[in-house]
């Protein structure tokens, strides 16, 4: 089934520049006198917001942006914009991995931006016959299956970061760099050609019918560095992802783990659980990781078309690396080393990273990188940081897209 696309008319970036800021002046006053030239319903705000992007916006250096739901509510927001030098720093985008997933994530873009819907279909049709089952449990408000369970998060997981990529890319933009966290990286790999989304669908087919055979299990979030947690650390429980210097996930059996996370409370650590039924990124999920070999070595692999920082070797991948079908199996019992591969890429180069995906949870730990304190890196997301309306994930994706052309990208996001 392919979704028809709605004739929307909530929020839309307004869009304007100039070679000064004077110029820039210049050019908000004239969208304000377009704006109040006469009452503009809702329906004809859209149409004016295309047109004064088409024909007004131009491509100064110094730039500005809005987004509004109406004419009244963008005269109302003029007064309070900023010029913003264009600085053009590349796109980076950040793709979650598990416990990121939410209800409903990114369902308000189905049916309103072509392109995403588009490569969402794509997914769809690619899972087969539980393709519509999946796209039923996404765009419900009452899942018939829980999101949290991994037939459902790890293919929407993969569709929402491939089809938000696929926006970007739509607007015109070609992403600097990719980096993923767990399955995001497996995101990353679609994104940049070192394989197909036909071959990531059918491997992730195989790992979810694998994973129920699986022994439970679980993760934790705990609010510390991974070496104060290591004299807590026992049996199958081992760190399972570095997201910041005082955020590690642990990972391991449902007992084991269930005991870790008593004596860290007890000891006055935060812990907090993430929302999986497996211990990813760890000796639980060993088993797991062998039998993806039976997909992956199937594969045609292709070196990467788009710098990918690996979050397993904190490095930008190879193209030895991105051929080893051992190199993608492991990935679902390793470690993922987010933070050191984020500071590998921020020590190439200065970026405005962009989470392609639920929750803001990449873009919070970015924050605390010294490059987005010194304001060398800038953070910005396609998606709001909580489950919410639909208009509320279309505004999310044209702040983004307004970010994204004042930094000097020029972009054509409608």
């Amino acid at each position: 089934m392919t979704v028809q696309l709605q004739d929307v008319t909530d929020a839309r970036a307004l869009l304007w520049s100039g070679r000064d800021e004077a110029e820039w002046e210049s050019g908000r006053r004239r969208l304000a006198e377009r704006l109040a030239e006469r009452p503009v319903t809702a329906a004809e705000f859209a149409a004016v917001a295309g047109e004064w992007n088409a024909c007004e916006r131009g491509d100064g250096p110094v730039r500005g942006a809005i987004v509004a739901a109406d004419a009244a509510a963008a005269l109302a927001a003029l007064p309070g914009a900023r010029p913003s030098a264009a600085l053009r720093r590349p796109v980076a985008l950040l793709f979650p991995g598990q416990g990121a997933q939410h209800r409903r994530m990114a369902a308000g873009l189905y049916g309103f931006e072509p392109v995403f819907t588009a490569a969402m279909d794509e997914l769809f049709d690619l899972l087969g016959p539980d393709g519509e089952e999946v796209r039923a449990d996404w765009l419900a408000d009452e899942p018939r299956v829980p999101v949290d369970e991994v037939s459902r998060a790890q293919p929407l997981l993969l569709g929402v970061g491939h089809a938000l990529a696929r926006t970007l890319i739509g607007w015109g933009l070609r992403p600097g760099a990719l980096l993923g966290h767990s399955v995001g990286e497996t995101v990353a790999a679609v994104v940049a050609g070192v394989f197909s989304l036909e071959d990531a669908v059918a491997t992730m087919r195989h790992r979810v019918a694998a994973a129920a055979s699986q022994p439970p299990g679980g993760m934790l979030a705990v609010g510390a560095a991974a070496e104060a947690l290591a004299p807590y650390l026992r049996g199958s429980v081992v760190v399972g992802a570095v997201n910041s210097p005082r955020q590690t996930v642990l990972a391991g059996l449902a007992a084991e783990l269930g005991a870790v996370a008593d004596d860290l409370r007890e000891a006055g650590f935060m812990v907090v659980p993430v929302p999986s039924p497996l211990g990813f990124h760890s000796p639980a999920v060993d088993e797991l990781a062998r039998s993806g070999l039976d997909v992956l070595g199937r594969v045609t692999y292709s070196p990467p078309g788009l710098p990918l920082y690996s979050a397993y070797t904190c490095a930008p991948l190879t193209a030895e690396q991105a051929g080893d079908p051992w190199f993608w199996a492991r990935q679902v019992a390793d470690p993922v080393l987010f933070w050191p591969a984020l500071d590998r890429l921020l020590n190439d180069g200065d970026f405005l990273l962009v989470e392609a995906g639920p929750s803001q949870g990449l873009i919070t730990a970015c924050r605390r990188h010294r490059s987005v304190i010194r304001k060398k890196s800038d953070v910005t997301a396609f998606l709001p940081a909580r489950p919410g309306t639909a208009e509320a994930d279309r505004a999310a994706l044209l702040t983004a897209a307004a970010r994204i052309w004042t930094e000097g990208h020029d972009i054509t996001p409608w």
